[in-house]
């Protein structure tokens, strides 16, 4: 046992642990419900970055424990929902023991009661993504740092090893990561920092040669990289604060802690009340500068480079976390009844936010980036609904499938062997997407640019079937069918092959 770990400790770690695994097991989404998850999943059985499966970097070792979990389930969806559940145990052991080493019992209890109950830790733990992970990794590499900073411990060899793993998981992460791995590295003896960078080489190329080797070598990884990095560079924004990423990350925080936030204002409250202090800033200037390094590189790169939704948040959430718990321990440390109950209505609140059912009858869309429980299994009806009835009704020989961005990964994992066509222009007339097209089949893709919207019948070719009813197409000159049972809406109709169709905003016209 860890000397940072007495024995009741390890079991109040081990009680959260299962706590974990045995909240999210029951209630894993069964229908990929999102773009990344089929691009994770078909990377576990078949590894191609050119296919995009998985984009570039690669997640390495997230595949790799997908991949682990897959001779177990022989279904690659369940293997990372595995991954999934079995890191929401070890995070609440995580948050855990480092909130108790960090502050003290009472904080590492909220801290991973905050964690098993929000509602995006909540999500991230039943689908199949890399986002929960990361919250846990940079814990840990936090925790490391704390103990290394403030402490005096020399753990190097630990900084090093968990530093190289996390980039193997999510390679991008150096972006975030490194402030806060070069604050603890710093604060290493010369002997500890030789360590930690042994440490770190080892491990980094323990997973790396054999990732180069899995995709044709460094120099193709490489070239495959500066490609992605090209066309990604694109769509990025100079710095700039803009509405809607306030808005999301601000909603990011409420999804993740909800009213305990309000203990975190509290605390930066009473903190502000000493900043004039000297004695205040000679006290706390490390606590300062660590969660500094913890916070502002993720938080700074969500406000004004691109969030798209919470899990791009995980670094700056995790601290947040603790820094709440801390700061409602500091409330009400002197009475504990109130303590409990105020952390006790904080993961009812969160749970409530999770599981409230807004939609029981169904009515309105499916959302894209939607972190409650009801939404999954929404997904779970509409999209298992319309593959069987696709597969029951339409044969992959002479049909030819019209998907959106949405829902295109999802419909293409699922209908294997059907073709795909996927147009942007359908619901989208931005110029930066709406001439992007894609085409699909046996999970082989292609992506490419058309400014003439307009596409032909393939040979062999005699059903056109259209899956995304939140899109409200309009057929022009075109007799269709529709068929919409509960949830399920597909559209249907007959083609020749050689016939030519236009597309746009919301519509299909034979020409």
């Amino acid at each position: 046992m860890p000397p940072c770990m007495s024995k009741k400790d390890f079991v109040i770690g081990i009680v959260l642990f299962f706590i974990g695994i045995s909240s999210r097991l029951p209630l894993i989404e069964h229908f990929q419900s999102h773009w990344d998850g089929p691009q994770y999943s078909i990377a576990i059985v078949r590894y191609s970055l050119e296919q995009e499966t998985p984009a570039m970097p690669g997640y390495p070792l997230y595949i790799a424990m997908g991949r682990f979990f897959y001779t177990f389930t022989k279904d690659p969806h369940a293997a990372l929902l595995a991954v999934s559940v079995l890191w929401s145990g070890i995070g609440a052991f995580i948050f855990f023991i480092a909130g108790k080493n960090m502050f003290n019992r009472v904080v590492g209890i909220i801290s991973a009661s905050i964690f098993l109950s929000g509602s995006t830790f909540y999500y991230f733990g039943l689908t199949p993504y890399a986002y929960l992970i990361i919250a846990v990794t940079t814990t840990i590499l936090a925790f490391v740092c704390h103990q290394i900073i403030f402490k005096k411990k020399e753990l190097g060899i630990l900084l090093g090893a968990f530093f190289a793993l996390a980039l193997g998981i999510r390679p991008q992460e150096i972006l975030f990561i490194s402030p806060l791995v070069l604050l603890g590295f710093l604060y290493l003896p010369t002997s500890g920092k030789i360590k930690a960078a042994g440490s770190f080489i080892i491990f980094f190329f323990a997973w790396f040669i054999p990732f180069t080797n899995l995709v044709g070598g460094f120099q193709k990884y490489m070239a495959l990289f500066l490609s992605g990095a090209k066309e990604g560079s694109k769509g990025v924004f100079l710095p700039k604060i803009r509405r809607e990423y306030f808005e999301l990350v601000i909603k990011g925080i409420g999804l993740s802690i909800g009213i305990g936030v309000l203990a975190g204002l509290f605390y930066i409250k009473k903190m502000f009340e000493h900043f004039k202090s000297k004695a205040f800033w000679r006290r706390n200037t490390k606590y300062i500068l660590f969660f500094s390094c913890w916070i502002f590189p993720s938080l700074l790169f969500n406000l004004l480079i691109v969030t798209v939704h919470a899990g791009y948040q995980m670094h700056f959430l995790s601290a947040f976390t603790f820094l709440v718990a801390y700061g409602l321990w500091r409330a009400f440390y002197k009475n504990k009844r109130v303590l409990y109950c105020s952390a006790g209505i904080i993961v009812i609140i969160n749970l409530a936010l999770f599981f409230y059912n807004r939609d029981p009858q169904f009515k309105t869309p499916y959302r894209y980036a939607s972190f409650h429980y009801w939404d999954l299994r929404k997904n779970d009806i509409k999209i298992g609904s319309k593959v069987a009835f696709v597969e029951k009704h339409f044969s992959a020989d002479n049909t030819l499938i019209i998907t959106t961005p949405y829902f295109w990964r999802p419909f293409m994992y699922y209908l294997k062997p059907y073709q795909f066509y996927e147009f942007d222009a359908l619901v989208t007339d931005d110029p930066q997407f709406e001439n992007l097209r894609r085409t699909s089949k046996d999970w082989n893709r292609t992506q490419f640019s058309q400014k003439n919207h307009v596409f032909s019948i393939p040979e062999n070719i005699s059903t056109v079937v259209f899956l995304d009813d939140e899109v409200n197409l309009h057929l022009i000159s075109i007799q269709g069918t529709q068929y919409q049972d509960g949830l399920k809406k597909v559209v249907a109709f007959k083609v020749n092959p050689g016939e030519t169709y236009s597309y746009g905003l919301n519509y299909i016209k034979k020409l």
